[in-house]
């Protein structure tokens, strides 16, 4: 249905119920954590507005990626912020790649390391369903959100000319001074 067009960014605000075994509460609990954890570095580093230009157009073209790759496998729906977050996730990786973060919260590791199991994962989680094992994660997503990500750090993107994309209608009142003589 391509004109529910809205459906690419608000798939990104959804997440599968926290009862069922496939994530649950454990998706919305990790992209939350990964969001607050890496977005409040990429937000010092951008400023809130680009940060959330940033952000949607991860989720939008995470979404596209996911529909691309998905026309004739039969997969209906994908829900949750992965793709955004990733993106997230992984510029922070390119912005600061010698950070350590600590992985299970005792494993220091460099960022970039990070970065790359976090991509290598997901390219593994394709390799098994080409070969018919089916994970139930959005792994499509995720690799878009990465993609998105390099693209917007090594060709140095800049999205505030969206910002000036407003619908507000400039006021038609014009402001007149006194001059140094008195007179307007």
């Amino acid at each position: 249905r391509p004109w529910e067009i809205w459906r690419l960014i608000s798939y990104g605000f959804m997440h599968s119920p926290f009862w069922q075994g496939d994530g649950g509460i454990w998706h919305i609990l990790t992209n939350g954590f990964l969001l607050w954890m890496f977005g409040r570095f990429v937000e010092q580093r951008y400023g809130s507005s680009e940060f959330l230009r940033f952000y949607m157009l991860a989720i939008i073209f995470s979404g596209l990626v996911f529909v691309v790759t998905t026309l004739d496998s039969g997969v209906t729906q994908a829900v949750g912020a992965s793709g955004g977050v990733t993106a997230i996730v992984i510029l922070f990786c390119l912005l600061h790649p010698h950070e350590k973060l600590l992985v299970y919260g005792i494993i220091p590791v460099p960022a970039w390391i990070v970065g790359l199991l976090l991509v290598g994962m997901d390219v593994f989680r394709g390799i098994g369903e080409a070969k018919g094992l089916v994970s139930g994660i959005a792994w499509q997503a995720h690799l878009g959100g990465a993609g998105f990500a390099a693209a917007y750090y090594f060709l140095k993107w800049d999205f505030a000319f969206l910002g000036k994309l407003s619908l507000k209608r400039k006021p038609k009142l014009a402001v007149y001074r006194e001059d140094d003589t008195g007179s307007l």
